[in-house]
């Protein structure tokens, strides 16, 4: 299982550190993930205020949106070449690159974590999921958007 698991990762990130993707994904795709955004933080009871980290920040979009009500937001992705778009859309907002499955910082860091539509590109998602519950403060919440299955996720038909 560890071998399909990292044939899974590797794939994810040859096509993540693609810069083509990363912008044909921004160019086609960014209007139907933006529409999640605001609920998406609703549901992590993001406000002024808040520690928040953007898990799979992709170019930024829940990050920036978090910093726009005034949230101390920081955006984490694998890929280098979506930190660069991210950084490039909101400079006033932190972003680094960082594994999902491995984050960067101490226990009892965020108030919120958040993920846009980046679990399916987990390998090991239980994994994910467990770093994001390790950061977060007590009381925080862990909010994500996924797509509908393929007959209804309107990102399969692109």
């Amino acid at each position: 299982m560890a071998h399909s698991g990292q044939s899974f990762r590797e794939f994810e990130q040859a096509g993540w550190e693609d810069s083509s993707v990363v912008t044909k994904y921004h160019e086609h795709l960014s209007g139907v993930t933006a529409q999640s955004v605001d609920a998406l933080l609703d549901a992590a009871g993001v406000r002024h205020g808040s520690r928040v980290l953007d898990v799979a920040t992709g170019a930024g979009y829940v990050a920036g949106a978090a910093a726009q009500r005034r949230a101390e937001a920081i955006g984490i992705d694998f890929s280098a070449a979506q930190v660069r778009m991210a950084r490039a859309r909101y400079p006033a907002v932190r972003f680094e690159q960082a594994d999902a499955e491995a984050l960067p910082f101490e226990p009892d860091t965020f108030d919120a974590v958040v993920n846009g539509f980046g679990m399916c590109h987990f390998p090991n998602p239980d994994v994910a999921l467990r770093e994001a519950f390790r950061v977060l403060k007590r009381g925080g919440r862990e909010a994500f958007a996924v797509w509908d299955t393929p007959e209804r996720g309107v990102g399969f038909g692109a």
